[in-house]
């Protein structure tokens, strides 16, 4: 009997999303587990639904729709998204919003390695909306790619 080695997100700074280690970790327990979070919530009717992509593209209405969602003041909405542009998350530690650029997966991971991530999780993908696309992406395009934008 063969062990796998297993992985955890740590495991994978610097990697490639087309290599081997994330396609191994993207399909274990543990990306399951963390993916398993956002779907558990999101069927409870009571919560406030929210896309990253659907911020990045219209972060003012989001935000407007989340504080209104809230009985919160949206009177300060525009100051606050001024005072907090994503520079500032960018430079955070774990670095969120890195490039805030909405399906960016799509020319990082190849087709072959998004479809097996895909058919392993998805109850998940489905159910927030989720789908794969077949493409011509190769893994020597999608490292060249990410050699490239790491680098900004």
């Amino acid at each position: 009997m063969v062990r796998r080695k297993r992985r955890n997100s740590r495991e994978l700074k610097g990697n490639s999303p087309a290599s081997d280690a994330f396609l191994e970790y993207a399909l274990s327990w543990g990306a399951e587990n963390l993916l398993s979070i956002t779907y558990q919530w999101w069927h409870d009717p009571n919560i406030i639904k929210v896309k990253y992509e659907h911020i990045v593209e219209s972060p003012h209405q989001q935000f407007y729709n989340i504080l209104n969602a809230l009985g919160a003041d949206t009177n300060r909405l525009d100051e606050a998204i001024t005072r907090n542009p994503l520079g500032r998350l960018q430079n955070t530690p774990n670095r969120h919003g890195w490039k805030a650029t909405p399906n960016l997966w799509r020319k990082l991971i190849p087709y072959k390695h998004a479809r097996q991530i895909y058919k392993r999780h998805s109850k998940v993908f489905d159910k927030l909306g989720y789908r794969v696309v077949p493409s011509l992406l190769s893994a020597s395009y999608a490292n060249s790619f990410w050699n490239q934008i790491k680098r900004q």
